[in-house]
């Protein structure tokens, strides 16, 4: 969803996960890089294990051996614990420790690795790109600053499913605030934004549906479930 909103708005994508033709999904690159060519864009698809830091290296180095620049990083990226939503919910003592470490190392700690490979990319793309001259063109995909955006929730504010899991989102925040400071602070033009989507109505969100398992383990209504297409 959020690959093929960004195509729509005039970019050109590559997207990386954990699921491929391979692997398995639901939702796998290979599907929504289809998906990007067929709404006119170009999709790259590109698997990438987020609690790989070589692989996340290998993957900023491609960006820069083919496009030299990247405008805009989305940190989305995000593990669900072992065993599934059956333990998504739970108090902390109840729950393995791997919830811990599954959310905190693909979802936070993944978030703080990508940003560091792209800031590089980033600052120099700032040397070499055309500055819009309207708002029009920024709607329509061209940046005046490059932006890191880190997808996180409502539960960064509040108690949500969990406590890793609460802890995690307050983790993106703050990462997305003082990554904003050390900006400001070297004079670095980069914007970074956190977002609360809401529920946001996956593939394995769809999934959990027809299964059961989301109303027996998360029963969160999903008559506002929303999606990054608009």
């Amino acid at each position: 969803g959020t690959s093929t909103s960004a195509t729509s708005a005039g970019t050109d994508t590559s997207g990386t996960y954990t699921s491929n033709e391979d692997v398995g999904g639901p939702g796998t690159i290979e599907q929504t890089a289809n998906e990007i060519n067929q709404i006119g864009g170009i999709g790259i698809p590109i698997y990438c294990d987020h609690g790989n830091d070589e692989q996340v290296k290998e993957l900023f180095d491609t960006i820069d051996k083919k496009h030299g620049r990247l405008d805009i990083l989305v940190n989305n990226a995000f593990r669900m614990p072992p065993g599934g939503t059956s333990n998504l919910l739970g108090n902390f003592w109840d729950l393995p420790i791997s919830t811990w470490d599954s959310i905190h190392t693909i979802g936070l700690r993944s978030h703080y690795v990508a940003s560091k490979f792209a800031v590089p990319l980033m600052r120099r793309n700032k040397k070499n790109q055309q500055q819009p001259s309207s708002l029009s063109q920024q709607q329509h995909g061209q940046l005046k600053y490059p932006m890191i955006a880190m997808i996180s929730s409502f539960g960064g504010t509040c108690y949500s499913f969990n406590l890793a899991y609460s802890i995690g989102k307050g983790g993106v925040d703050r990462l997305a605030k003082d990554m904003a400071l050390e900006f400001k602070r070297e004079n670095i033009d980069i914007n970074v934004m956190s977002f609360y989507p809401g529920l946001v109505y996956t593939e394995r969100t769809k999934i959990s549906i027809q299964n059961g398992t989301w109303e027996k383990d998360v029963g969160l209504p999903i008559n506002n479930a929303e999606t990054p297409r608009f």
